[in-house]
């Protein structure tokens, strides 16, 4: 698009106060590629995860930082609200396990807990076999690098019917295979998201 109207976009997708010359150039070399990211006014920063920018603000959490989530129940981590409940009837539509997904409520237990990734950490994605690196599954997913260590997991808790403090959901990526829905599944428990977006 012409130059004017960039720098017109790039100051409204901003915010107040409008932003510096200096800034706008910034977020247009990292759409353009020429850059990584950009630091822009009020603790933020722009990066470019594939053909779209992503304001992330410094609202990141500790990665020792945990919420214990009853279930069904909410809790907050950070600035993303998680939100389960429990059905007994399969789903009408099958939600894409991003922000939203379903899995079988027995193979989970009473309680999960949601807090950030860890290095190394590996999970078993559903329909894929194998393991996988967290870190892998969010780069694939298309979570920005300033996202990623942040990012929430929902991990087992003690009665679940895999490794305590493993992770069963990868949020923006998928479940863990092993608490998939079967044909013996009886209750669904459905896990949501609410994050605000940039």
């Amino acid at each position: 698009m012409p130059r004017a109207l960039a720098t017109r976009v790039v100051r409204q997708w901003l915010g107040a106060p409008p932003a510096s010359s200096a800034t706008v150039e910034a977020v247009l070399a990292v759409a353009r590629g020429e850059r990584r990211a950009a630091e822009v006014p009020g603790g933020r920063r722009v990066e470019r995860t594939g053909a779209r920018l992503h304001l992330l603000d410094d609202n990141t959490v500790s990665p020792a930082a945990a919420a214990e989530l009853l279930l069904p129940g909410r809790t907050r981590f950070g600035a993303v609200e998680v939100e389960a409940w429990i059905e007994h009837a399969p789903p009408v539509a099958w939600p894409d396990g991003r922000r939203c997904a379903v899995t079988d409520a027995d193979r989970v237990g009473d309680a999960v807990t949601v807090r950030a990734v860890r290095g190394g950490e590996r999970f078993r994605p559903l329909g894929r076999g194998g393991s996988k690196l967290v870190h892998d599954a969010l780069v694939d997913a298309g979570v920005p690098a300033g996202r990623r260590a942040a990012n929430p997991v929902v991990s087992a808790g003690p009665d679940a019917a895999v490794p305590t403090d493993s992770a069963i959901w990868v949020v923006g990526y998928r479940i863990d295979d092993r608490v998939r829905v079967t044909a013996r599944t009886r209750r669904y428990l459905w896990l949501s998201v609410e994050r605000p977006e940039p």
